[in-house]
C-alpha cells in the first residue's frame, strides 16, 4: 500500500468517525428533546380557568413524560379549583403528576393537589384547610348613617342577590347555606376518593383549619415530607425516563432546544 492510499484511508476513517459522532450526538439530542419533565406552577389565588386549560395542553404533549405540580396557593374560586382538579386527574391518566406543596397549598389548592399521583410538602407547609366560605357584605347601616340611598329596579327578587346595599333575607341565608353544604360535601368526597381515604375520616379533619405539612403527612393527606428535588426524582421514577430535560413555565422554545443541544453531549 503506497503512502497516497494510506492518507486517503486515514482521511476517510476520520470523516467516518466524525460523522458517527455527530449522528450519535444528533440522536442523543433528539432523545432529550422528546423526553421532558415539565414544571407546572399554581401560584396565588386560583381564579383563572386558563390554568386548567394550560395544564391540559401539557398533558396532551407526548414529548412531556411527567409533570411536577408546584403549588404555592391559598386556594381560590370553587369552579376554577374544580376545573384544575379535573385537569390534574385527566393528565395523571397519561403521565405521572407529582405535587410539591411549598409555602402553602390550602383549601382549593389542596383540593387540586389531592388529585396528583404523589404529594410532597415541606414540614412547615400550610395545607388542608378543607372547607367552603361565602361572604355577603352588608353596607346598608353605613349607607343609612351617611345618608346614602339606593334606588334599585330589578326583574326579580333575587336579581340583586349578594348586593352590598341590603342584608340577605332568611330564605337567601338558607339557600346560600344549602349551596355551601353541597360544595363542602363534594370537597370531602373528592379528597376521600383522590386519597383513597374513608369519607368519615376526611369529614372529621375537614374543619377549615390549616395543618402543617408534617401533621398532614401523619394523617395521610400528604405522601411524604420532601422538597422540589424529591418531587422531581419521584417524577423521574414514575415516568421511567433517565434522559430528559427539565422545562420551566418561563422557558421558550429556544431554551428547550438549547438545553437539548447541551444535554446531547451526555452519551
Amino acid at each position: 500500500m503506497n503512502r497516497f492510499n494510506l492518507k486517503k484511508i486515514i482521511k476517510i476513517s476520520a470523516v467516518a468517525v466524525i460523522l458517527i459522532f455527530f449522528l450519535a450526538y444528533a440522536v442523543n439530542c433528539s432523545i432529550y428533546y422528546r423526553n421532558r419533565i415539565e414544571v407546572f406552577e399554581v401560584n396565588g389565588v386560583i381564579e383563572n380557568f386558563d390554568t386548567a386549560e394550560n395544564l391540559m395542553k401539557i398533558g396532551y404533549d407526548d414529548s412531556v413524560k411527567g409533570v411536577v405540580l408546584r403549588v404555592n396557593s391559598p386556594g381560590g374560586g370553587v369552579y376554577a379549583s374544580r376545573e384544575l382538579e379535573k385537569a390534574v386527574k385527566k393528565v395523571k391518566k397519561r403521565k405521572p403528576v407529582v405535587c410539591i406543596i411549598e409555602d402553602y397549598g390550602a383549601s382549593g389548592a389542596y383540593y387540586v393537589a389531592s388529585a396528583a399521583s404523589y404529594i410532597y410538602a415541606h414540614e412547615n407547609s400550610m395545607t388542608l384547610a378543607i372547607g367552603v366560605l361565602a361572604v355577603w357584605v352588608d353596607y346598608s347601616k353605613y349607607n343609612e348613617d351617611k345618608g346614602i340611598t339606593y334606588w334599585v329596579w330589578k326583574s326579580s327578587e333575587e336579581k340583586d342577590f349578594g348586593a352590598p346595599w341590603r342584608p340577605p333575607t332568611e330564605e337567601e341565608k338558607a339557600m346560600l347555606q344549602t349551596q355551601i353544604d353541597l360544595i363542602y360535601n363534594e370537597f370531602i368526597e373528592t379528597v376521600a376518593e383522590n386519597r383513597n381515604m374513608d369519607i368519615e375520616t376526611v369529614k372529621k379533619d375537614a374543619n377549615g383549619m390549616v395543618y402543617l405539612g408534617k401533621d398532614a403527612a401523619l394523617l395521610g393527606y400528604i405522601d411524604s415530607i420532601g422538597t422540589f428535588k424529591d418531587a422531581l426524582e419521584k417524577t423521574e421514577e414514575l415516568s421511567k425516563v433517565k434522559k430528559y430535560i427539565l422545562v420551566y413555565p418561563e422557558d421558550t422554545s429556544w431554551d428547550i432546544f438549547k438545553r437539548s443541544l447541551i444535554s446531547g453531549f451526555d452519551f
